[in-house]
């Protein structure tokens, strides 16, 4: 008789995360002269720029290799990627422009022409990006916005301190309502905060900051900045400093979870966003600098030297906020005869039509398959079809799994057990 290999899927509701082995390791980059890391939504991608080259590097997560550097004809700075994800704006010290690059298939578009070099530039909401410029000597300037679409500045506000060297450095609150900037050449240094909600921003106050070479945003809007050697908090209802730690001279905040991991001496300290205690340290050989997570919350980055080294967090299985409807049946029809078990059935509901992620992690955080596809919203139950293989193709090994589904109004993790 012949026997049918098939697959059984047995749907798990109770959720144990088990934290990933955290290991390191680095990449030579060839260069000592790097000026800023960051990732692209997607966690394929991590963009470094190297002063000393005029290259945009671009860095494969997974096959942790440089697979292109973009030469972009001056100095990058500082950059962001668009709110949709599909493109990345670098900044240059040395050229009065914003360089456009398509993350799909890495190629310059464009350059959006500026007054003066821009040192930083964060986007926001869709279709809009805030610049700071570089003054060339001792001088002020505004904040630019920028609409990405027509590829012209709409209006400008504020007056900071944008001395050579000294430009403000800017992060957004997680709902891109408001806006930090964090000027470093004046004495006393000081953050404004702006309420940039619409085209029309408005002045929420300032604080003394003790100056800013880093900063980040928790995922409850607390802006997170370093001044020498201390790392601090601050509350922007408050506009006051609730938190100072012996720590620096950078960090990188972790989106899943908010914990936050700051450079101290030859180590990477994990402190807790809530209490701020010192909750594990990870070691390194040197002094970590230029820190930043992948987009999948899943590799921590840091430079040093020549090298880019990383540790392997396996955070990506976590959400910050449990929403939504989500149901997993063993079998295209839900049958519980292991024979007919050659697929798992996702059925889900969104608020609102858009595109819903499903992304299949080992219980130690190693993400094996993404699976995109939409959300029709409302009361409508939607189902997709999992065929229990990873990203190659192949049937995964036995066992327990964790399936994290991401769309709008939907954010839920579940585990299922896999067994051939």
């Amino acid at each position: 008789m012949k026997i049918k290999k098939s697959v059984f899927v047995l749907v798990l509701f109770a959720l144990v995360l088990v934290p990933g082995k955290i290991y390191s390791a680095s990449t030579n980059l060839g260069t000592n002269s790097i000026g800023f890391i960051r990732a692209d939504k997607t966690g394929k991608y991590m963009f470094i720029s190297d002063q000393n080259s005029n290259n945009v590097i671009v860095y494969s997560v997974s096959g942790k290799n440089v697979v292109k550097r973009i030469d972009i004809g001056a100095k990058p700075s500082r950059m962001d990627v668009n709110y949709e994800g599909s493109f990345l704006y670098v900044g240059s010290s040395t050229l009065a422009g914003i360089t456009i690059i398509n993350i799909n298939d890495l190629t310059i578009t464009g350059i959006i022409t500026t007054s003066l070099p821009v040192f930083d530039i964060v986007c926001g909401r869709s279709g809009r990006a805030y610049y700071t410029v570089l003054f060339s000597g001792s001088g002020w300037e505004p904040i630019y916005i920028l609409d990405l679409n027509s590829k012209t500045d709409v209006t400008s506000f504020g007056f900071l301190y944008s001395g050579l060297g000294s430009a403000p450095i800017m992060v957004l609150s997680p709902d891109k309502n408001l806006l930090f900037a964090g000027q470093r050449g004046i004495s006393p240094p000081s953050g404004v905060i702006f309420d940039i909600s619409s085209d029309a921003p408005v002045t929420k106050g300032s604080i003394e900051t003790q100056g800013s070479k880093s900063i980040g945003v928790s995922p409850d809007g607390r802006i997170v900045y370093t001044s020498g050697a201390k790392l601090l908090a601050l509350d922007t209802i408050s506009l006051s400093n609730i938190q100072s730690l012996t720590v620096g001279p950078d960090f990188a905040i972790l989106p899943a979870n908010g914990n936050i991991y700051a450079a101290s001496g030859n180590s990477i300290v994990v402190i807790n966003p809530v209490t701020y205690e010192k909750t594990n340290t990870l070691t390194m050989p040197v002094t970590p600098d230029q820190m930043a997570f992948s987009g999948d919350n899943d590799w921590l980055f840091c430079f040093s030297g020549t090298s880019l080294y990383y540790f392997y967090i396996g955070a990506g299985v976590h959400v910050a906020k449990q929403e939504g409807s989500l149901t997993v049946i063993g079998g295209a029809n839900g049958y519980v005869n292991p024979s007919k078990n050659e697929a798992a059935q996702f059925r889900y509901k969104t608020s609102d039509a858009g595109t819903v992620t499903f992304k299949v992690y080992t219980l130690n955080g190693e993400l094996v398959r993404t699976i995109s596809t939409a959300g029709s919203g409302g009361t409508t139950l939607n189902n997709i079809y999992y065929d229990c293989k990873g990203e190659d193709g192949a049937t995964l090994a036995s066992g327990i799994y964790i399936v994290k589904a991401e769309g709008p109004g939907l954010s839920l993790v579940k585990k299922i057990a896999i067994i051939k």
